[in-house]
């Protein structure tokens, strides 16, 4: 065969793949210069897997890179810790997209027509253009950011946002299950639902607008926020500016 179509062998062939650089097995002083050399490594993107933003630029940028959730997943186990990629997806998907120029809504789990992007929630428009306007927009409906939205709104503030990634607000209260709550708050030991309930409550009674089951994508550094639920997918933006 090789006499018959006149093959010749690459002189700068490569017979061997380098494998993704894992920062974890360089000494301390290799992992600092790394970084001094390369931020991005710097960067820890999934959490329970110590998995950087170098290490999937890597992914992505090499020979047969990778192209979705899954291929970032195969080549750094971004995505295979506790909390199977519920944290770290929207940035992994922010990493693809920028990285491959093209936009969240074009990125796949695992290719094909594996989008987890699948539209735009009408219904979550507000203001034109698929963009909402807020004064306040509040990632997470748990305690702090029930408390935050009530006091926002007793200090006169009526355009606020809350986006829970959850199906109910409360947060992680809703599994504490113990009681040992409430007692600064509202003089009283409750449970963390208990405890939850009464935040959830006072936000219901000031109809404080609320989205749940929507996981924010990203935050612009112009305060425009990316959520995406079932839905569809959507911005808003924050206006007002803190106080100084």
């Amino acid at each position: 065969m090789r006499d018959l179509m006149d093959l010749r062998e690459k002189e700068h062939f490569i017979a061997t793949r380098r494998g993704v650089l894992d920062p974890k097995t360089l000494s301390k002083e290799d992992y600092q210069k790394l970084i001094h050399e390369k931020p991005a490594y710097g960067q820890i993107i999934c959490r329970c897997e110590q998995v950087t933003e170098g290490e999937i630029l890597d992914a992505i940028h090499r020979p047969l890179g990778a192209k979705s959730l899954d291929g970032v997943k195969r080549r750094t186990r971004a995505g295979m810790g506790r909390c199977q990629a519920g944290f770290c997806s929207p940035r992994v998907m922010e990493i693809l997209a920028r990285e491959l120029h093209v936009d969240q809504s074009e990125i796949t789990k695992c290719g094909g027509q594996s989008r987890l992007i699948t539209g735009t929630n009408k219904g979550f428009h507000r203001g034109g253009a698929g963009q909402m306007n807020y004064d306040i927009v509040i990632i997470g409906g748990g305690p702090a950011g029930l408390s935050a939205a009530i006091a926002a709104y007793d200090a006169g503030c009526r355009s606020i946002l809350i986006l829970e990634r959850d199906v109910q607000l409360g947060g992680i209260l809703n599994q504490c299950i113990h009681n040992g709550f409430g007692l600064h708050t509202f003089g009283e030991e409750l449970t963390g639902p208990e405890y939850a309930a009464r935040y959830i409550t006072q936000a219901l009674g000031r109809k404080i607008e609320y989205k749940l089951n929507t996981m924010v994508l990203s935050i612009s550094k112009d305060k425009h926020i990316t959520a995406v639920n079932r839905e569809g997918r959507a911005s808003s933006r924050s206006t007002r500016r803190p106080s100084s």
